[in-house]
C-alpha cells in the first residue's frame, strides 16, 4: 500500500507558504505581483463569455 504525503507537503506549496511567510518582501517583488494579476485580470476580460439558458 503505498504511503501518500500529507496535504499541502508538495513543494509549490511549500514553497507558497514560504514567501507568504517572509517579512522582506522588496517592492519589485509587489510590482511584479501587480503586473501579473493586471495580466490575468485582462486576459479574464478578453476570455470568450459562455452563452447562457
Amino acid at each position: 500500500m503505498p504511503v501518500c504525503p500529507p496535504r499541502g507537503a508538495d513543494r509549490w506549496t511549500r514553497a507558497l507558504d514560504d514567501l507568504v511567510a517572509r517579512r522582506d518582501l522588496t517592492v519589485g517583488f509587489a510590482a511584479l505581483a501587480l503586473l501579473i494579476a493586471v495580466a490575468l485580470g485582462a486576459l479574464h476580460v478578453l476570455a470568450p463569455a459562455t452563452a447562457g439558458p
